[in-house]
């Protein structure tokens, strides 16, 4: 079982890699899509996507952006994010959603790309703000969190995904 990071995005950002996920894996199927959260701390004077993209512009460099790991499709949502936005964030990355997730509800990290299940609970408690969700639709966990499409980037989409993978040849 691997993810979207080991089995497609590590080849393109690491220069030597132990295995060459194209020759030594045959892909078997793909078992889930994970859509991400953009989260905020309360505290942050942003309520939606376009708040944040505006106080990003007036502040560039100056907000940071945890994610769950460098080359983690976390990661790359959050560049196409800044890509897209035309806006400076300061990459964080953490070893994990989860540790990303507490760290922003403690408010040391204004921000952070996350997998769903990492801060719904807090979302629905009111500790975190969801901004946007990066999937093409709403998630039914939290119908009420608009995706970046809907929320002024209409060409954005990004999820991670999981497949099982087995030896070339097999």
């Amino acid at each position: 079982l691997g993810a979207a990071g080991a089995l497609a995005a590590n080849v393109s950002l690491y220069a030597k890699m132990p295995y060459d996920p194209v020759k030594d894996f045959a892909p078997v199927s793909n078992v889930a899509f994970v859509p991400f959260f953009l989260i905020a701390h309360p505290s942050l004077p942003a309520n939606n996507l376009q708040e944040l993209v505006a106080l990003a512009s007036a502040k560039p460099g100056q907000l940071m952006l945890g994610y769950g790991g460098n080359g983690t499709a976390m990661h790359l949502s959050g560049e196409l994010f800044k890509l897209m936005a035309k806006v400076q964030l300061v990459n964080v990355p953490y070893k994990g959603s989860g540790p990303a997730a507490v760290d922003t509800v403690a408010g040391q990290l204004p921000l952070a790309m996350v997998d769903v299940a990492s801060a719904i609970a807090q979302v629905k408690a009111g500790r975190l703000k969801a901004l946007a969700v990066t999937s093409r639709t709403r998630v039914s966990a939290a119908p009420d969190v608009p995706t970046f499409a809907e929320s002024g980037l209409p060409d954005y989409e990004a999820t991670g995904w999981f497949g099982v993978v087995m030896p070339a040849g097999t």
